[in-house]
């Protein structure tokens, strides 16, 4: 029972740690795309929103700064992120008028994508 238990408990923490290394590729990709708007279309986005980017920008950028390869998210990390995560979805929602369902889309979990200029 103990070899069971802690199998579920390793599949859980992987699936854990995917989910949350997604949230940090999202977060930082939509914050960037965001950035984009302001900086380089010149978009007028409402001060709070780009303030509240540059802290889910930062504060996410440090959790992939921190996490050591192999460790596990810590319940406080994983709460964070997901909250964070939210912020952008509900961003994308109601300040750009985009649906939901295209933001998994739009901004894949795959790779941060990065201004090569």
């Amino acid at each position: 029972m103990k070899n069971i238990t802690k199998w579920l408990k390793s599949k859980i923490s992987r699936k854990i740690n995917s989910e949350m290394d997604a949230c940090i590729i999202q977060n930082i990709n939509f914050a960037n795309m965001v950035e984009e708007e302001k900086y380089v279309f010149n978009r007028d986005i409402d001060q709070n929103i780009l303030q509240r980017i540059y802290e889910i920008k930062q504060k996410t950028e440090f959790y992939d700064k921190t996490k050591k390869p192999g460790s596990n998210f810590t319940p406080v990390e994983s709460d964070d992120l997901l909250e964070m995560n939210t912020h952008c979805r509900n961003i994308w929602t109601n300040f750009f008028k985009k649906k939901a369902f295209d933001f998994d889309k739009v901004f894949s979990s795959e790779e941060i994508e990065r201004d090569n200029s």
